[in-house]
């Protein structure tokens, strides 16, 4: 059974989804993913159809359009904007034809998979576990923002949802966008929140087994922002107006060298306190409810590393997954249709899913680039031995990884041994100075670095360093001492020989890591985005699976 998970919908204009995306499925076995962004080079691409992620997956699956058995889509169209007030008049043909950007000449049935159950199978069958409690928490679904399961085998058992009103999603973006930032910028609200103090009035609270919120009820997403942002302007005084500068991309003003201290830290320290408070409450809520002893946890709101940290600390048996917002319910879409025909999914877990490019493409992009290149014996020992002498490096190995964290495959690298490498990789990629950057380490070092064993694959929890971790790596220590790691197994790729290769020339296998992408852009996908990039960041070099890329007579 052949099929093809899609998310993204829209006019193309700004009025829809974020995040398009498409994955294959091919008798239960994940083939490909990759979200639009990635390839249309238009960052969230916002109500625009994943034509380019339907194309790429179909080819690297090595299948037509005509072969796909079921269109599994992670939103119910048709429901969503009956909710609205909206006929659905698209049939099943027009819809793939809209969707994919092609003409089949065979029609593959549409199957309409609700937003939140979408996001629960992405974290579930991704996790491999038998069964487990499932959380989801994100702006909105179709008409829920909140929504627990019980997983189990090939079935998602429904328990409770909770409205708009009571959105975790929601209340963080306003609380964002309060603070000076734009529509995606939930990463810069909970990098702030770490200077801030909370003070003791809640947001929202957990009583009688229920989410208390100011807002009253509302139907629509943008019914609550109002509401949030009057309730914020009340407490905290007028939003922060940032100027000069402007992001064309959000339509939103900004400047990388402003004062923390302007931003509101304290605003994004209650709103983060809140969170966490809450995402444990639910987790704690969807544990006891089910009966299960684990916990899967996906929608926007998993993407708040410091709230999911925060979970494991309180004892909470945490999984996520790498793709945990909107992008990822083509994949869960994919997945829970497959598995309810009775597929066995077989996943091993790999992130690498996206476009990968051979010697003889990279070669045939490097030729005339204006470059030097050297054709390396060894890139991950080339690479630790550059990082060790201070240098800041593209990496660019395999194919493109699942989600919004760069996991080894395409990732801006430095030590993280002086804290001047950290200032230097903000400069590279033109970032706002006080935000904290994420160690890349082998499993084996997380008790050196965090006093613990740590289990993080996907850089998705924050965590408190130790003492020594502080005073040797500097470079990725936050303000309050805390990091987002991502642990990498030995023996699972270049990343990880080259971690070995830091651990054998300086004693610790860690590395100071970001995505590769300048400012609001996509993640670079292909080589030539790569050299793209390079030629416009002051990187010192560029190491493309077994290329050493440099500029005109720096490399020695």
């Amino acid at each position: 059974m052949i099929v093809l998970g899609v998310n993204g919908w829209g006019d193309g204009r700004g009025a829809g989804h974020d995040d398009p995306a498409a994955a294959l499925v091919v008798d239960g076995r994940l083939v490909a993913f990759v979200e639009e962004e990635r390839l249309n080079r238009v960052r969230h691409s916002r109500s625009m159809l994943p034509v380019l992620a339907v194309d790429y997956v179909l080819r690297e699956g090595g299948i037509e359009l005509d072969d796909v058995d079921v269109v599994a889509c992670g939103w119910d169209l048709p429901r969503l904007n009956n909710l609205r007030g909206r006929s659905w008049d698209l049939d099943d043909a027009q819809f793939v034809r809209r969707i994919t950007g092609q003409q089949p000449h065979r029609i593959p049935r549409v199957c309409w998979v609700a937003h939140h159950d979408a996001h629960a199978a992405s974290v579930f069958l991704w996790s491999g576990l038998a069964s487990a409690a499932v959380l989801i928490a994100d702006g909105r679904g179709e008409d829920t923002s909140i929504s627990i399961y019980r997983a189990r085998g090939n079935k998602l058992e429904f328990a409770r949802s909770w409205p708009f009103e009571q959105s975790l999603g929601l209340f963080y973006q306003s609380v964002g966008e309060h603070c000076g930032f734009g529509r995606y910028d939930a990463g810069k609200t909970m990098g702030l929140a770490s200077y801030g103090r909370a003070g003791t009035r809640p947001f929202m609270s957990w009583r009688d087994d229920d989410i208390v919120t100011p807002v009253p009820p509302c139907d629509r997403a943008s019914a609550v922002h109002r509401s949030w942002d009057a309730l914020l302007d009340r407490r905290y005084g007028p939003p922060v107006r940032i100027a000069p500068g402007f992001d064309t991309l959000r339509s939103r003003p900004i400047r990388h060298d402003v004062d923390v201290a302007n931003l509101k830290p304290g605003v994004a320290a209650d709103a983060q306190a809140a969170v966490d408070d809450l995402m444990f409450a639910l987790a704690r809520y969807a544990l006891q409810t089910t009966g299960e002893h684990d916990l899967c946890v996906a929608g926007g709101v998993a993407l708040n590393c410091v709230a999911n940290g925060s979970l494991v600390d309180r004892g909470v048996p945490l999984h996520l997954m790498p793709a945990p917002h909107d992008a990822g319910v083509a994949l869960g879409a994919a997945l829970l249709v497959s598995a309810q025909h009775g597929l066995s999914i077989k996943h091993d877990g790999r992130t690498d899913l996206g476009p990968g490019y051979s010697s003889g493409m990279i070669r045939d992009h490097l030729v005339h680039t204006g470059f030097d290149v050297v054709e390396l014996d060894d890139p991950a020992e080339a690479a630790a031995e550059r990082l060790s002498r201070g240098q800041v490096l593209g990496w660019f190995q395999g194919r493109a990884e699942v989600g919004p964290r760069a996991l080894g495959h395409r990732s801006i690298l430095a030590s993280p041994s002086v804290v001047e490498h950290r200032d230097r990789v903000n400069r590279v990629k033109r970032r706002e100075r006080w935000r904290p950057f994420a160690p890349a380490l082998l499993a084996e070092e997380s008790r050196y670095l965090f006093g613990r064993d740590i289990d993080s694959p996907y850089m998705q929890m924050s965590f408190t360093l130790t003492d020594c971790a502080v005073a040797e790596y500097p470079a990725i220590a936050h303000v309050d001492q805390t990091a987002r790691p991502q642990t990498v197994q030995p023996g699972t790729g270049p990343y990880a020989d080259l971690l070995c290769e830091m651990r054998d020339q300086n004693g610790h296998g860690v590395v100071l890591n970001t995505s590769f992408n300048g400012p609001g852009e996509p993640i670079v996908c292909t080589p030539e985005d790569a050299i793209r990039a390079f030629a416009t960041m002051p990187l010192d070099a560029l190491i493309i699976e077994n290329f050493l890329i440099a500029r005109k007579g720096l490399e020695s």
